[in-house]
């Protein structure tokens, strides 16, 4: 088994004074970008110096998916667009959270993988994926998909509860270092010249 390999971040720190969501890939139903403005909306009823991110464009499969949630104009919700590689680090070092609010997640998650190379804490849904990651080292609050009441309260835990943030961020810049590219380009040279 070779991992899917990351990269990493040599100065991990957050550049932002506000506190920042980040929802980050390709949009389609299978996101969860429904849930997650549900629970915004909680969020920003009980806190005013938040906001989402909502970086990436339409997943290939849907075609103008953003368009109706772009035009709703939730207050202190940002939608980017698609963001070239070299924009990632600027986008990832503003976020306080990723948040991973999927339905279903096919295969493994690089958006989780780009998480834990910045150090971010990330926020999820409990899908077999994404305990695979966490059974494997990484760290996560893990919440049952479609309940934006529990993904409010996880995302409020480490908004605003620092100690949690850092020690979920340590851990998965740990489990990034593992998984680096690095790593996994050798794990991928050892294999080969073991034939």
């Amino acid at each position: 088994f070779i991992p899917h390999g990351t990269t990493v971040a040599s100065d991990p720190k957050i550049v932002s004074d506000q506190k920042t969501i980040l929802l980050f890939g390709h949009m389609g139903p299978h996101k969860g970008l429904p849930i997650m403005l549900q629970a915004f909306k909680k969020i920003s009823a009980e806190k005013n110096n938040v906001r989402l991110v909502v970086a990436g464009t339409n997943h290939p499969n849907y075609p103008g998916y953003l368009k109706k949630f772009i035009q709703a104009q939730i207050p202190n919700v940002e939608y980017t667009g698609y963001v070239p590689e070299e924009k990632l680090g600027s986008v990832f070092e503003q976020a306080n959270v990723v948040v991973l609010p999927y339905h279903a997640a096919p295969g493994t998650s690089g958006v989780f993988h780009l998480a834990c190379g910045y150090g971010r804490p990330v926020v999820a849904s409990d899908l077999p994926e994404i305990r695979e990651l966490v059974h494997d080292g990484a760290s996560a609050i893990l919440i049952p998909p479609d309940d934006a009441e529990a993904l409010k309260a996880a995302l409020m835990t480490v908004l605003f509860d620092d100690e949690v943030a850092s020690r979920m961020s340590k851990q998965n810049l740990e489990f990034a270092q593992k998984e680096s590219w690095g790593a996994v380009a050798k794990a991928y040279e050892d294999a080969y010249y073991a034939f």
